[in-house]
């Protein structure tokens, strides 16, 4: 794991691997898998939030310079300190301002933290941000808005179409963090009430996104060109897969070429099957593709044996029966995790066999 990369017990399922076909979840071997929902949800959002984005990347691919441009009068941003062979970061500096600006709703962690830790009730937020927020240290700070702060995957597809394979070194992330720090950058905090509330961002709260994004990943030719080929929809998501540290080796990146080659050829392409690879690689970090091949049998067999053992539930065949059982047909979530660990089940099958393809005979394909 390389440093800046995200550990979100939620959402990246870094640390202690759950075992394949446990219990704890619907897709168990990515806990928080189906939390992201980003082709339900936050894919929406990113087509959505921010079309001076959208502007800025269109200038971007077209070779517009942004050095020109002042985030407030008289402000060039970062542009006394940065890098000059850094082709494009004022405009990369520009999209960060605008996602971290963007609103953001207070989520039931960072209600329940600040009930805990300040006794704030849900009513009495609204005020503390105001008043009490501002008078803390910054470790305080950051611990508030850290849930709030902490970039995703998709948080970072946004940037990956963005930068593409460019990447930005990590000697340059502290001038522009400083520079959206004193800009200043505004967040728009949401409350229960819907009432939106300004919140100045300290550097560590930037620094904590910035770190984050991955925007010292890189992508190859290669990779770009498959790319290429997927639903215009899918490529951000692609993109940010594609830069994140696992892929860093060849023997591992080749696996990702593999199914994306495969399955792009044969029809069966889907940016889940690639979320669920990364997912897979990322929890169990397997040193190449025989390394993940030796596992997956064991996997398949306790998915069969779960699936065969959960006997097909059937609802309540009248309202009564279903009355005495608490009015709530526990059958019905009983047959969504079985119809879970069938899709988990096929997908790993795919994947044993384009891995199992190139391990037996056709050439492997590397960056």
């Amino acid at each position: 794991m390389a440093p800046g990369d995200v550990v979100d017990r939620h959402f990246e399922c870094f640390g202690q691997p759950p075992a394949i076909g446990g219990t704890g979840g619907v897709v168990p071997f990515c806990y928080g898998l189906h939390q992201l929902d980003f082709q339900a949800g936050r894919g929406s959002e990113l087509g959505n939030a921010h079309p001076f984005f959208f502007q800025m990347l269109f200038h971007w691919l077209h070779g517009a310079s942004y050095y020109h441009r002042l985030l407030q009068p008289g402000i060039p941003l970062g542009l006394a300190r940065l890098n000059p062979d850094t082709d494009g970061v004022p405009s990369l500096i520009e999209a960060i301002a605008a996602e971290l600006e963007r609103p953001r709703e207070i989520t039931n962690q960072v209600t329940k933290h600040l009930d805990g830790a300040y006794s704030v009730e849900r009513d009495s937020i609204g005020p503390f941000l105001k008043d009490r927020l501002p008078k803390l240290e910054d470790d305080e700070h950051d611990l508030i808005l850290s849930p709030l702060f902490t970039p995703k995957l998709a948080d970072q597809a946004v940037f990956a179409a963005l930068l593409g394979s460019k990447s930005i070194p990590k000697k340059d992330w502290p001038a522009f963090i400083r520079d959206l720090a004193n800009r200043p950058t505004i967040a728009h905090l949401i409350t229960s009430d819907k009432l939106s509330h300004d919140v100045a961002l300290r550097e560590v709260s930037i620094e904590r996104y910035v770190n984050r994004l991955r925007l010292d990943g890189t992508i190859s030719e290669s990779l770009l060109e498959l790319i290429a080929r997927t639903p215009v929809e899918d490529q951000p998501m692609l993109k940010a897969i594609a830069r994140r540290a696992i892929w860093e080796t060849a023997a591992r990146s080749g696996m990702l070429v593999r199914l994306l080659t495969v399955s792009l050829e044969d029809g069966r392409y889907s940016l889940k099957d690639v979320m669920d690879l990364l997912r897979l690689i990322e929890d169990y970090q397997p040193a190449d593709a025989p390394a993940l091949l030796a596992r997956i049998p064991r996997w398949v067999k306790t998915l069969e044996e779960e699936i065969h053992s959960g006997g097909g539930p059937k609802p309540f065949f009248s309202q009564t029966v279903q009355h005495l059982h608490g009015g709530n047909d526990q059958r019905q979530a009983d047959e969504a995790r079985t119809e879970a660990k069938r899709i988990e089940l096929a997908f790993l099958e795919r994947v044993r066999g384009i891995l199992a393809d190139s391990s037996a005979g056709s050439a492997p394909i590397f960056r």
